[in-house]
Parts: C-alpha cells; structure tokens; sequence
C-alpha cells in the first residue's frame, strides 16, 4: 500500500454552505436523482466507487463509522458493519462529500476514519458533514414537509421524528439539518 497520510484536525478554509448545497443539487441533477430518500450507494456504485461494511479491527468497534481511501486511482468507500441503516447512509453522503468536493485531489494517497466528526474543528470534516446533510435532506423539501407537519400542531421533537424517517437519517442529523435552516 505504501505510505499512509492521515489527513485529520487539518485547519484550513471553509466553504460556504450555499456552494456546498449547490454542489449536492448538481449531484442530484447529474445523476438524476429525482426520488427520494436518496440512496448515497447508489451514487457511489455509479461512480465504480465500492462500498464495504467492514469491523474496524485496529479500533474499537464503535469509534469508526466510515472511511476512504484513495490508492493511486482507486477509491473506496468502508462503513462499519455495526452502525445502523440511517449511520450507514449519512457516512456513505459524508464520504462522497471528501470525493466530490475534491478533498482527495492532489493528495498522493488519503485516508479518512472518523466517527466524532460532529466534534471537529477540521474544515473537510465540517464541509462533508454539510455536503451529506444537503445531499440527503434537500432544503426545499426538508423546510417543506417542516412547515406541513408544524402547520398541523405537531409537536418539534414529533417533527424531527417524522422527517428523520421521511428521509432515512438519524433525529440527530435532521435536527442539525433544522437547525441549519433555522427552522428550529
């Protein structure tokens, strides 16, 4: 494999949050994405970009959600095997984030483990998390069903309850998602 860099606390430049979100809607337009929820997988197996459940033998079980890795010109996708269906795709969206917001790009080889990158200080991290936040919950149907389900007299938490499962991902990531569009 050669040598291995770890890319990780690596302070730098943020994008803003609008070309992030502009990004994911070309992804989406692209690879004609029209249904919903999105099926980050499906997006990585057009890209020829295999994605493996794995255990994380050199880690704790639970302190790795996902990775990639970048060989020459191969890339992979690796998620843990333990993590739940909604984790699974949130970390499959976030590893996409790194590829196509060009993370890898003039990297010789890149690896990336991560399971705490809600807690980082590191721009990459903090970019993909936004690109698989807007890649799996849309802003206009996230702020569309919102407004619905509030408009009815449901409860916040019922409403992050709800969307969450509209949209496969975690009440933690739909209710960062909320907050991020300041519906919340």
């Amino acid at each position: 494999m050669g040598k291995v860099i770890y890319l990780r606390w690596r302070e730098g430049r943020r994008m803003d949050k609008r070309e992030i979100e502009k990004i994911a809607e070309k992804i989406r337009e692209e690879y004609s994405i029209n249904e919903f929820p999105v099926d980050p997988a499906r997006i990585a197996a057009r890209l020829a970009i295999p994605v493996k459940e794995v255990t994380f033998k050199l880690y704790n079980d639970d302190s790795v959600s996902g990775g990639i890795i970048k060989e020459k010109n191969s890339v992979k996708i690796y998620v843990n095997k333990i993590d739940s269906m909604n984790r699974k795709r949130f970390t499959i969206a976030h590893e996409l984030g790194h590829y196509f917001l060009k993370h890898l790009e003039n990297k010789g080889e890149y690896v990336d483990m991560h399971r705490e990158a809600l807690y980082t200080n590191d721009s990459n991290e903090i970019d993909a998390n936004e690109f698989a936040a807007c890649l799996l919950m849309q802003s206009d149907m996230v702020i569309n069903k919102f407004k619905v389900l509030k408009s009815v007299g449901f409860s916040q938490d019922y409403i992050i309850f709800k969307l969450s499962e509209i949209f496969i991902v975690s009440q933690a990531a739909m209710k960062n998602r909320l907050r991020n569009l300041k519906l919340i």
